[in-house]
């Protein structure tokens, strides 16, 4: 779809400090341990609103996958113009939040575990995943909130922390198969999410 110009092309910088590989599992081995995770980025935490405060400044909108309400929390009395959506948030106020950040009022949205799906805004051209995942579906949930054409769009940058760019490869790298009787998804990094481990990891407690 990005070939046939129905969505944008992104541009992807990496700047994973933790890699998947050092991220306990739960579990179930179905994801990661997003406190252990939190905790190990933790020290890195000036680089990351650095990172979040350029990006903004050479953005209309940015949009940041975070692990945790408190972080979110915490990030939002650093960065400027900022909002934070999550489950707790009020329908009332998700409203409100989101209006803002579509009409440009609100730069960037700090959200945990929302609007990764049924979140329309096209005029989105910047995203941060702090946010490490195992399952590709959610990934390409994330990545495809910026993917979305608009005439006022030159870039959609994507800006990874969590090492899932290392991992599951670029979003227009996704493709629908069937594996058996089930359908699947896969990457350039042949990695498959639906009955598969992605890595081989003893669950840490």
């Amino acid at each position: 779809m990005i070939t046939q110009g129905y969505l944008h092309k992104p541009s992807y910088f990496d700047n994973s400090v933790i890699q998947h590989e050092s991220i306990p599992v739960n579990a179930s081995l179905s994801d990661f341990r997003l406190d252990k995770y939190e905790d190990l980025i933790l020290p890195h935490e000036e680089n990351i609103l650095d990172a979040i405060a350029r990006l903004s400044n050479i953005s209309h909108s940015v949009l940041v996958f975070c692990t945790s309400v408190e972080q979110a929390t915490r990030y939002s009395q650093v960065i400027l113009n900022s909002a934070v959506v999550s489950a707790s948030t009020k329908k009332k106020d998700r409203a409100a939040i989101i209006e803002n950040f579509k009409a440009g009022r609100t730069k960037v949205v700090l959200n945990v575990s929302c609007l990764t799906t049924g979140f329309d805004h096209p005029r989105l051209d910047g995203l941060v995943m702090l946010r490490p995942t195992r399952s590709l579906g959610l990934y390409s949930q994330m990545v495809g909130r910026i993917l979305r054409k608009h005439p006022d769009k030159e870039h959609a940058r994507v800006v990874d922390f969590s090492g899932n760019l290392k991992s599951m490869g670029y979003a227009e790298s996704i493709e629908l198969f069937k594996n058996g009787n089930l359908p699947d998804i896969r990457t350039n990094k042949k990695v498959g999410w639906h009955g598969t481990m992605l890595y081989k990891m003893q669950i840490q407690k």
